[in-house]
């Protein structure tokens, strides 16, 4: 073999070699790459279900909280008509009822479907009705509101009188250490002088007690005859006025709404002064009416 085919033999041996040294190589990175992919596709695929699944209503929770012990709309419909037939349907009072069912009857959803109730009714009869009882309700429960305003004014007022006098037994105190011998025995003559004048004056006070138009009017007095005031003082609609306003509300002029009528008129309210007036004309015409034979 001469030199020249030698030489092409060898670079032939040559050139295979690298080429099947070459593959042998790749051959591994390009199964790793593809098995690297597919990995990854497989991960992105199962994130992907876990997150289609979260977004489903298979985590929907909402049912949860939901409290299967309160009543539906069509239940509490049902109890309100039927505590609404045991109070129009009551032999007793129905202040006496609504006082003994006063946490229900106070409740704000019984009154605003109450209301509801009156103004979807088409019968004018039972409007009317309902009216009455709604109004009845109202009153109760404010007059109750003001008997725990009085109920707390009271205490609190109580409760000062109680801190005021502590105070001033410690100011007596103070002022005792720094007295002299004399000074005590002059403190005492004065306190034994005071206790029988105190006596004196509380028996005074026992034979002259203020009769009922003497005693002052407490705030809560003023407020649960707001309503009343606003019905007949002035302004009027058309037609009526305070004679006609005090005929068809004679019988709800209470001695302690007189009372409040008074005070009212005397602070200058002009409108007090007449239905003042007209209540006394008003008297006298039934008066005059109840000695005829």
């Amino acid at each position: 073999m001469n030199l020249a085919s030698f030489s092409a033999a060898l670079a032939a041996l040559t050139c295979g070699s690298m080429t099947s040294s070459t593959h042998a190589f790749v051959a591994p990175t390009r199964s790793y790459q593809q098995t690297t992919k597919s990995q990854q596709l497989q991960q992105k695929q199962v994130l992907f279900g876990i997150m289609d699944e979260v977004n489903s209503d298979a985590f929907d929770l909402t049912s949860l909280l939901q409290n299967d012990d309160e009543p539906s709309n069509t239940e509490m419909e049902q109890a309100y008509e039927m505590f609404l037939g045991q109070l129009v349907f009551s032999t007793n009072d129905p202040r006496i009822d609504i006082m003994e069912n006063y946490d229900l009857c106070a409740d704000p959803k019984w009154i605003s479907w109450l209301e509801n109730k009156i103004g979807s009714t088409r019968d004018v009869e039972e409007k009317m009705a309902l009216k009455d009882l709604s109004d009845m309700i109202i009153d109760v429960k404010k007059r109750v509101e003001l008997s725990q305003a009085k109920e707390e004014r009271e205490a609190q007022e109580a409760e000062e009188a109680e801190k005021n006098r502590i105070a001033a037994a410690e100011g007596e105190m103070e002022t005792g250490r720094a007295m002299s011998g004399t000074d005590v025995l002059r403190k005492a003559a004065a306190v034994d002088n005071a206790g029988v004048d105190n006596m004196v004056k509380e028996q005074e006070g026992e034979q002259k007690k203020k009769t009922f138009y003497e005693t002052d009017l407490t705030p809560e007095i003023r407020a649960s005859y707001e309503d009343m005031c606003s019905k007949v003082l002035p302004p009027y609609r058309p037609g009526d006025s305070a004679e006609s306003v005090v005929f068809n509300s004679y019988d709800q002029f209470d001695a302690q709404f007189i009372k409040v009528l008074n005070e009212r008129a005397e602070n200058g309210d002009t409108g007090s002064q007449e239905v003042l007036a007209a209540l006394a004309m008003e008297q006298q015409k039934r008066v005059n009416a109840a000695q005829k034979p």
